[in-house]
Order: structure tokens, then C-alpha cells, then sequence
């Protein structure tokens, strides 16, 4: 072979190795590309949370086996407290796993019911304080599938039958308190497992975090399809660069999850996403954050058969109202029985509820709260272009005056009325409208005056 010849094959051979190169960087570079995590904003991951308003909270556990009682005594308070009230051993608690054999619990039933009261998403206990888990744990045998003869995932049945029917899932998990686990305590709040653990020296609440706490979380954010909440609960115990790392790991499992405020100091809202109230606890105003009521349709979280004071339809209509009108979210409880039942004052209830919604839902879902303050008369809550006037308190004359708004209102009319039409607006004076309405009011609980509104509402 001549010299030039050889040059040609050689420049050949060099040439075909950096395209090669050349295309197996930009593949590398693709894969890169194709691997890197996006990252939602807090405008992204909650703007589905904004615009639901209303939830389902679900209490279910070993403790609705003894429904509030331990040896005939009632134990007053949460009937998930049962435990720490009656100071329970953590062998003899134990022994509730026998018991626990829920055949009546049917998820697609209680998706159902939530979805006829018109709630947009279920948060169920995963883990409570007592630290049993109701899902299948491979952390911890004390698990319902496990340790009962239920031998069912109660978790994946309900995430499942919320994906069909396009309720966004979430599942609560108490990190701090664990009363079955030596190293878990509360020591700023003094609700530990003091009993059986009594000698806070010898805890360490890192191990625990570490062997049980932490692991378990990861199996929740894994084992279940894409979670809308995790619902932290129990706090005072964990550092800051502990919280710090569980936010960093539900982040990197589950991107879009909200996360509450429960994870850390809840009052001064440092943590997560939006802010959990106190149980049953509403703003006293419009807060320019995202927030939740937990509530309770009785006085107790799980179930309790002692506990018969049912809020009515009215009061939890009127609640959920106020609520939207503060710019917060209603996340109502209910407490199935250890059977697996929902108890019939809560069934009733939230049909009642949905009914209501199914006419009024638009003054609800997707609105911002009450750029009016207070009125002595009801509430509002709004949209772009619109107020809806919550009307609790039928004015005797048919004369509902709206103080505070300064824009001419184009049209108002009763959001019942599929006609649409007008009642008669009147300008009293620069700031005040007067809205003429019927002698008598539709509604009985909350009849919603629709104003619409040239621009943005000016008040």
C-alpha cells in the first residue's frame, strides 16, 4: 500500500471515531437531560389544593377496636388517645391485633361517600401515635396485614379506588409520638409512652427516627402511586436539619406532595407547604397563606361509640363556608368503626353536604376568600370578576346591604336560579350597595347573592 493511500485510510478511521464520539456524547448528554429531576414550584404543587377546598380526614386504627372505652371506663377526649389516657402497656395494647378484623371495609364505598359530599381529596392515618401501621410495613411487623388477621393493605385499596375516581390521595404519619417504639417521645409536650419507657436518659429518639420513623415514610412515598399530601403530625422533637432532610427526601420521591406544617413548629408556619390549624381551629380573618382546618364531625377523631355530639348539616355547611371565605381548606374527619364502617350520623352528614355543593359548589371550589372583611350578615368568598354573598341571616325588609365595595356591579342574581335573573342593585353610597332580594330565603342554611363585577374588586 503507497503512503497516500494509507494517509486516506487512516484520516478514514480518524474520522469515523469522532463522529462516533460525537454521537455518543450527545446520547450521554440526552440520558443526562432525560434523568434530571424537575423540580415544581409551591405555586405548582399546591394550586390543586387551592382549588378543592374540602377533604376527607380519615382516623382508623387499632384504637376503634376498644371505641373509646378501656375496662368499661370511658376515657373522654380523642378515642384515638386511648393509649396514652388509660396508660396502656405496650404489650397489652399489642394484643388489639387480634381483634382487628374490619370484613365491612369497602374503599370504593368510602371514596364514594366523599365524593357525594363533594371533597377533592382523602388523607388517611398511615401510622398514629399508638405506632401501629395500617399498611403493609416491611419496617415493622406491627402492621395490619401482619400482625391481624385482616391480612388486607386498608392504604392501597383507598389509593387505588381515589384514582378512579379522581380523588387526590394522601396519608398521615406521626413522627414525633410513637408510643410503641422505647427511643419515640414528645419531651417539650410531655405525651410520650411514659409507662413502659420511663427513663428519658436512655431514649434515643435519632435511632428511632432512623430504624422506624424515616423508613417508613420512604415506604409510603413508594409503595402507593403519586400522594398529594403527606400529612406530618406530632411535633417538638425533631431538629431542624432532621426536618430538613425529611423535606429533602419527600422532594426527591415525590416532587409535586404537599407536605403540612405539622412537620415542624406548625404556629409559626416554618415548615411545609401550607399551615395545619389546630384540631377544629378556624382564622379569625383572611390569611394571605394557605391553610386548613382539621375538623371533626362530632368531638372525636377515631372512633369513640360514646361520642354522639354530631355537629349538624347546617353548622358544617356554614363551617366550610367560613373556611373559603378566610382562604382556607376544610379537611372534615370522619372515624370508621373496627368493623370498617363509617358511622351513619357522618354518612348523613356529608351526603347532606354534597347536596348542597352540587347547587352551590362554584361559591367554593376555586375561590379566593372575602375581600369585604367581616359581615354581619353571612359571608363572601370571590372570583375574578365575581363576589358570591353567603347569605346565613335573611334580611326581614329583603334589603342586603354590602358595605366596603366600591365598583359598579354589572349584574347580581341568586346562584340557585338557572335563569339567572336580575335582582334590582341600588347605590346608597360610594361604598355600599344595597341588593333587593325575595321575601323569603331558598336557602334556610346559605343563600349565595352573586355579584358580578367590572374589573377587579375594589374595596
Amino acid at each position: 500500500m503507497s503512503d497516500r493511500r494509507a494517509y486516506r485510510v487512516f484520516m478514514n478511521v480518524v474520522i469515523l471515531i469522532a463522529v462516533g464520539c460525537a454521537l455518543m456524547s450527545l446520547n450521554c448528554s440526552q440520558t443526562t437531560a432525560k434523568k434530571a429531576k424537575y423540580i415544581p414550584s409551591h405555586e405548582e404543587r399546591i394550586s390543586w389544593w387551592k382549588h378543592a377546598k374540602f377533604g376527607m380526614f380519615i382516623h382508623w386504627g387499632l384504637y376503634s377496636v376498644p371505641a373509646g372505652e378501656w375496662k368499661g371506663d370511658s376515657i373522654g377526649g380523642y378515642g384515638e388517645w386511648v393509649m396514652w389516657r388509660k396508660k396502656i402497656p405496650v404489650k397489652v395494647y399489642e394484643q388489639l391485633t387480634r381483634q382487628f378484623n374490619p370484613v365491612k371495609f369497602d374503599a370504593e364505598e368510602w371514596v364514594k361517600l366523599a365524593k357525594d359530599a363533594g371533597m377533592k381529596y382523602m388523607v388517611i392515618t398511615s401510622k398514629h401515635h399508638d405506632g401501629f401501621a395500617m399498611y403493609h410495613s416491611k419496617v415493622s411487623p406491627y402492621n395490619v396485614v401482619d400482625a391481624t388477621p385482616f391480612k388486607r393493605d386498608p392504604i392501597k385499596e383507598l389509593a387505588e379506588a381515589c384514582r378512579k375516581e379522581g380523588i387526590k390521595f394522601g396519608c398521615y404519619y406521626s413522627i414525633d409520638r410513637d408510643w410503641h417504639h422505647p427511643d419515640a417521645f414528645c419531651a417539650n409536650q410531655g405525651e410520650g409512652n411514659t409507662w413502659d419507657y420511663p427513663d428519658d436518659s436512655k431514649k434515643d429518639f435519632n435511632k428511632y427516627l432512623r430504624e422506624k420513623a424515616l423508613p417508613q415514610v420512604r415506604e409510603i412515598l413508594t409503595q402507593y402511586g403519586r400522594l398529594g399530601i403527606i400529612w406530618f403530625d406530632g411535633v417538638g422533637t425533631k431538629t431542624a436539619e432532621q426536618n430538613e432532610e425529611i423535606i429533602a427526601m419527600v422532594r426527591e420521591l415525590q416532587p409535586y406532595c404537599l407536605i403540612n406544617s405539622r412537620l415542624g413548629d406548625w404556629k409559626s408556619f416554618k415548615w411545609g407547604d401550607y399551615r395545619s390549624m389546630d384540631d377544629n381551629k378556624v382564622a379569625d380573618e383572611l390569611l394571605p397563606y394557605g391553610w386548613e382546618n382539621p375538623g371533626t364531625i362530632n368531638k372525636t377523631y377515631g372512633y369513640s361509640k360514646n361520642d354522639q355530639k354530631w355537629k349538624s348539616t347546617k353548622t358544617l355547611i356554614r363551617m366550610l363556608v367560613d373556611i373559603a371565605s378566610k382562604g382556607g381548606n376544610y379537611l372534615l374527619n370522619v372515624g370508621p368503626t373496627g368493623e370498617g364502617v363509617i358511622p351513619q350520623p357522618s354518612v348523613e352528614r356529608l351526603r347532606a353536604m354534597g347536596k348542597w355543593l352540587e347547587k352551590n359548589g362554584e361559591s367554593i371550589y376555586g375561590t379566593s376568600g372575602s375581600p369585604l372583611g367581616k359581615l354581619p350578615w353571612g359571608r363572601c368568598t370571590a372570583k375574578p370578576g365575581k363576589l358570591y354573598l353567603h347569605v346565613f341571616n335573611w334580611p326581614a325588609d329583603g334589603k342586603l346591604e354590602v358595605p366596603g365595595l366600591k365598583d359598579k356591579v354589572k349584574k347580581a342574581y341568586l346562584l340557585i336560579d338557572k335563569k339567572r335573573a336580575k335582582l334590582p342593585v341600588a347605590c346608597e353610597d360610594e361604598d355600599k350597595i344595597i341588593v333587593s332580594l325575595p321575601p323569603k330565603a331558598p336557602d334556610e342554611i346559605d343563600t349565595v347573592v352573586v355579584l358580578k363585577i367590572k374589573g377587579k374588586v375594589k374595596t
